[in-house]
């Protein structure tokens, strides 16, 4: 059986850990920084240099022990590639800041993966993970956007995040069993609508019915899934006729499918990923550096080059608005087979995490969670990213690394113990009985 130490008992490396998945979802130190005085904006690069030094500690008996997966492969690359190419970047500066951002991210991927080893430990990430969205809709209301925030103040980045949490939400909700819960879980996911509707993006929007209709043919009570889908379709009709005139939202849109390639927004990001491709071309193996697309096709191409930009400086700190592009003209085409891998490894984890036998291992420890819907929330959150990635540059931002550390946790926590025999997938499946019985001892955590 799994034994579980109290929270008070638990090494000072995984509260410190806890404390830095609190900053990078909660951004409390934006918040403070913001709202107080700038210097608390360094509170989260304390947090990193400090598990850094707990990871140098760790890691090399816990890697030497489990094998290569602790080292994340895929994420590895892509943080190696932004290191290797900082050197020759057009404005270091950004290639080192987004260096950063993606180092950090590793850093707490992999001390995730090195010290969470059970499910009472992975318990307070998982109720991070939707209880951001608790503090954003705090603060965003009916506005769409978080004042104080850097992304999230910009309709199309809180749109982004709202699609991130609405499947996400809804699939928690299902994974709980205290009604309580269930019910403030699926009032969050619709307010999660909401904030896609409030923002106006039309990315987002037509990214959230891709995802709505994922849950459903996911669902095992589609009838039931369908009642919800349609009352969520009602708070997307109400909240769109309180907060706009008549018309505007659908009109919004319906001028994206208009507007296409030829005009409009839908023009000009066209454009900008025709040269985003020119970029690449230009450096296809490494591309050309972190954050540095438009510093660089600033400096590259001459004037009148470009007919859409003839004044190619229009391009410094230009927003590509599309991560795959920024991934192939910044980390070339090493760095987005590293991406398309790390979304590989996304899925294939998250299978084997709606395994019965990992289920069954994770109930020992945390009975009140279904383990199944808690996996089907973070593909439901990942397929949110991967969507909104294809309209928005959110490479640097959390989400996405944020949601595959967690989907690596639940992973790692219900691997089989050492000595443990694994039994046959498909006869667990049909026998679960012959699984270990989940115990109920220990207060669950709810």
């Amino acid at each position: 059986m799994l034994t579980v130490k109290p929270a008070s008992d638990w090494p000072l490396p995984v509260k410190h850990l806890l404390y830095v998945w609190a900053l990078t979802l909660f951004d409390f130190h934006f918040f403070l920084a913001n709202v107080v005085a700038q210097p608390f904006v360094y509170l989260l690069h304390f947090g990193y240099p400090l598990l850094f030094l707990v990871l140098a500690l760790k890691a090399p008996a816990v890697i030497a022990r489990e094998k290569p997966w602790v080292w994340y492969p895929p994420l590895l690359i892509i943080v190696l590639i932004a290191g290797m190419t900082l050197p020759f970047a057009a404005n270091k500066n950004l290639a080192k800041v987004s260096f950063l951002f993606l180092l950090n991210y590793y850093a707490l991927a992999l001390a995730t993966s090195v010290y969470i080893r059970n499910a009472r430990q992975a318990m307070p990430i998982v109720i991070m993970l939707f209880a951001q969205f608790i503090w954003y809709a705090i603060w965003a209301g009916a506005k769409g956007l978080v004042p104080w925030h850097p992304t999230l103040a910009n309709y199309d980045g809180f749109a982004g995040l709202m699609v991130h949490g609405a499947g996400l939400c809804y699939w928690f909700a299902v994974a709980a069993r205290g009604r309580k819960t269930k019910i403030f879980l699926y009032a969050l996911a619709a307010y999660c609508v909401f904030g896609v509707v409030a923002s106006f993006a039309r990315a987002a929007f037509l990214s959230l019915i891709v995802v709505v209709a994922w849950i459903w043919m996911r669902s095992p009570r589609k009838l039931l899934t369908g009642a919800g889908i349609i009352a969520g379709g009602i708070v997307a009709a109400v909240g769109a006729m309180l907060i706009f005139e008549e018309g505007f939202f659908l009109n919004e849109i319906m001028s994206a499918f208009e507007e296409g390639t030829e005009e409009g927004t839908g023009a000009q990001r066209w454009e900008v990923w025709k040269v985003g491709f020119k970029v690449w071309m230009t450096h296809p193996i490494f591309g050309v550096g972190a954050g540095n697309f438009g510093a660089f096709a600033a400096g590259y191409f001459r004037f009148g080059e470009l007919p859409a930009f003839p004044n190619p400086n229009m391009l410094y700190g230009f927003n590509l608005h599309n991560s795959y592009m920024q991934i192939l003209s910044e980390f070339g085409l090493i760095g987005i087979l590293a991406f398309g891998w790390a979304l590989w490894d996304f899925q294939k984890k998250n299978r084997e995490i709606r395994t019965a036998e990992a289920g069954a291992r994770w109930a020992q420890s945390h009975p009140r969670w279904n383990l199944r819907f808690l996996a089907l929330g973070l593909e439901a959150a990942n397929l949110g990213n991967v969507l909104c990635a294809a309209f928005y540059a959110t490479l640097f931002m959390p989400w996405f690394f944020t949601i595959w550390a967690a989907n690596r946790m639940l992973w790692a926590v219900t691997r089989p113990g050492p000595g443990e025999v694994r039994p046959p997938r498909r006869s667990a499946a049909r026998h679960p009985q012959s699984l270990p019985r989940p115990s109920t001892e220990g207060p669950p955590v709810d």
